[in-house]
């Protein structure tokens, strides 16, 4: 996720946009029925949450970037996303139900 982080806010600085600037260009770039918040965009820069295939989309319009490239990115940020969110699924379950399972235990685990 690091990866698409960096080109995001490369492409940003490049553009000279700030997280005001691009919510207007993706509101306008998607139209009226759908927005990415600057708060979104702001969680997208963090690392916190992936873009939708959509949204993805339109970024890559807005700051001119190569649309495979940022959609598999984008790919790949919400595959490791909903990775890491299953394996804390995981281990909330068995401390609920008493089960001691260790970070450990399911890091060799593929």
């Amino acid at each position: 996720m690091e990866r698409l982080q960096a080109i995001l806010r490369s492409a940003m600085d490049e553009k000279k946009m700030s997280i005001r600037r691009l919510e207007a260009a993706i509101a306008e770039e998607l139209g009226e029925g759908q927005k990415v918040s600057r708060n979104l965009i702001h969680e997208y820069l963090t690392g916190k949450r992936a873009p939708t295939y959509q949204a993805a989309v339109a970024l890559s319009k807005v700051l001119g970037l190569d649309k495979k490239e940022f959609l598999l990115l984008t790919y790949f940020a919400r595959q490791e996303q909903r990775k890491e969110t299953e394996r804390e699924r995981f281990l909330e379950f068995c401390r609920q139900y008493g089960v001691r399972v260790r970070e450990k235990d399911i890091e060799g685990i593929a």
